[in-house]
């Protein structure tokens, strides 16, 4: 399974992932980053930020879209279609729109609208679909949407990708080809740990969290990001380490977490990176 990460870019690429995703809503950050990059130096996917627009009750231009798609075409692996959030026809229709100027762009497909027939449509045309609408959705709401997307892909078996969806014990129950997460900038941020903090915080004791710190070497970046002086240069660099510290533990928490999950579904008999000719 293929890991995107998005935020942090920068310490991305020092800790030796190539695999990111940008949003389209922070254009000014992607222009920076390709400003300094080469065509094909990363895998780089191009979010059409539609959910962060919506959020913001904005909208995206979509032939603004399109244009930046076509200057920037030579760094990108994948660009996403630009969806309608909860609307699977004018989601369609802009997919139509961006093909006929020229473009290649990923279909996107949100379970929430229940739209199964375009779904089929979209399996028997495409080799490679996004999923997407789930963020902020609770697990067994999640697992309910995703269920018949993959009960409708044993028969066409096509690529999906997971927008926004790092939840392990889901992408133990369906195969994704790839997903995206920002999760890892996430625990950098605010200065936790990945596996340990937030996500298991109702599993373990503040007893129990304080001796996997220290069995991980994490507690003094935890002392730094939360104690130090950020007034002062030396506490500035000492947050700066921490944060650094942090955000190596997280992305190989993650990158840990998908080679496990790749090597289920291997042997379970999903093995996109045979199938694709793909390094694993």
């Amino acid at each position: 399974m293929k890991l995107y990460t998005v935020g942090c870019e920068e310490l991305t690429i020092q800790n030796g992932h190539r695999s990111l995703l940008m949003s389209y809503a922070a254009k000014g950050i992607i222009k920076r980053f390709l400003a300094t990059s080469t065509p094909s130096q990363y895998d780089l996917f191009l979010d059409s930020g539609a959910f962060t627009a919506f959020t913001k009750g904005k909208a995206v231009d979509i032939d603004e879209y399109c244009d930046f798609i076509k200057e920037t075409a030579a760094y990108w692996t994948t660009y996403a279609a630009l969806d309608v959030i909860g609307d699977a026809e004018a989601t369609l229709n802009n997919l139509s729109y961006m093909e006929k100027q020229g473009l290649s762009p990923l279909p996107t497909f949100h379970p929430i609208t229940q739209r199964w027939d375009i779904l089929e449509m979209l399996l028997r045309k495409y080799s490679y679909i996004a999923i997407g609408g789930l963020v902020g959705i609770k697990r067994k709401k999640r697992r309910a949407l995703l269920s018949p997307v993959f009960a409708l892909n044993c028969k066409y078996k096509k690529r999906l990708h997971g927008f926004g969806l790092t939840d392990f014990t889901l992408l133990r129950e369906f195969p994704f080809y790839s997903v995206d997460s920002s999760s890892v900038a996430y625990y950098s941020r605010v200065g936790n740990i990945a596996g340990i903090d937030r996500v298991t915080s109702k599993r373990r004791t503040m007893a129990e969290k304080q001796e996997a710190y220290v069995a991980g070497g994490w507690l003094q970046a935890k002392a730094d990001f939360r104690l130090s002086d950020r007034s002062t240069p030396e506490g500035k660099a000492k947050v700066k380490w921490a944060t650094e510290t942090l955000f190596k533990q997280a992305l190989r928490f993650y990158k840990n977490q998908a080679e496990i999950i790749t090597k289920l579904w291997t042997a379970r008999g999903v093995d996109w990176a045979k199938q694709l000719g793909e390094k694993p």
